[in-house]
């Protein structure tokens, strides 16, 4: 009876060390999601922006060239030396427009290879969290194996000194 009661009961023990890895495993699994969450996160967030950006500075861009465009419709109806002299102050403006344009695009590839690296940095950042934490879950299982085992070697000598 007493051999049966102590196989019973460190297969209770045994029973709930392996709830407790259960446990623990899908802790590390729900981390690593809830990572992989918040990593799409980011980068829609960050594409969002960029795209926002863009879609801002084009409709500038476009309104911009449509200013112009009137302003430019103006002058053919004046004379004709006014017309030669605004027109070729138009078209320096739509140069500069244009220059500045592609200055602002140079900008926002450039911010969004930041933005990428930033990614490349926080994903990093998150994997080196996720590992440690992963090391401290290991810890605890090894520590709580080690009491059950320790729990269950001292209930065995009990038994043994009892009996």
């Amino acid at each position: 009876i007493s051999r049966l009661k102590s196989e019973h009961d460190m297969a209770l023990t045994q029973i709930a060390m392996d709830k407790e890895k259960e446990a623990a495993d899908k802790y590390a699994r729900d981390l690593t999601c809830a990572r992989e969450d918040t990593d799409k996160a980011y980068r829609d967030i960050l594409q969002t922006m960029k795209d926002n950006l863009v879609k801002e500075k084009n409709e500038e861009i476009q309104s911009l060239k449509e200013k112009a465009e009137e302003h430019l419709h103006m002058a053919v109806t004046e004379e004709t030396d006014k017309f030669s002299m605004m027109k070729d102050e138009f078209e320096v403006k739509i140069l500069e427009m244009q220059s500045a344009h592609d200055e602002e695009v140079k900008a926002l590839e450039s911010e969004a290879a930041t933005l990428a690296a930033r990614i490349q940095e926080l994903e990093v950042v998150h994997s080196k969290e996720l590992e440690l934490i992963k090391n401290e879950a290991k810890s605890e299982i090894d520590a709580i194996i080690v009491r059950q085992k320790n729990d269950m070697n001292s209930a065995t000598t009990e038994l043994k000194v009892k009996y």
